[in-house]
């Protein structure tokens, strides 16, 4: 068994993570990699179609797919962008700002199931520690210079 790698972890957890919010997003008509599209569209106003693909490494087919999912579902709006007519920018709706808003304390459900066992010290100890182990880039994620890749920041999850 591989319990004392932290890839092991890493995937336990992921997976737990996934089957939590594929419950909780059920009733909301949004899968998972939607609601990561939908939160790297919520975090910058008038995005670039283009802008998103890069910023979550995802595939321009894919994501096309996935934004006509999502306004057809009423969760953002593609728009003609004002100084380049043959660009869109996304923005969310009202309901894809309800959804925004919740997916915050989606995660930070999890943050309180996930760390349950762990008393406050061990907590903020385990987040310290894996604030420095993500703060470096990895082999293979990017080039020196570019801005790290992701769709969201841990600061980005505060509160506004």
């Amino acid at each position: 068994m591989h319990s004392d790698s932290l890839a092991f972890h890493v995937s336990v957890l992921r997976k737990q993570f996934a089957a939590h919010c594929r419950e909780r997003l059920a009733g909301e008509g949004i899968t998972l990699s939607q609601l990561y599209i939908l939160i790297c569209v919520g975090r910058r106003e008038n995005i670039s179609p283009r802008a998103v693909s890069e910023i979550m490494g995802l595939d321009a087919g894919y994501l096309t797919r996935a934004l006509a999912k999502l306004s057809e579902a009423g969760l953002i709006t593609q728009e003609k962008n004002p100084r380049d007519r043959r660009a869109a920018v996304l923005n969310l709706t009202e309901r894809g700002r309800e959804i925004f808003d919740f997916s915050r304390r989606l995660f930070r459900e999890w943050d309180e199931i996930a760390l349950a066992p762990l008393s406050g010290e061990e907590r903020q100890t385990l987040l310290n520690l894996m604030a420095k182990v993500t703060a470096r880039r990895l082999p293979g994620e990017g080039r020196p210079g570019e801005d790290r890749p992701g769709w969201m920041q841990p600061a980005e999850m505060e509160e506004d």
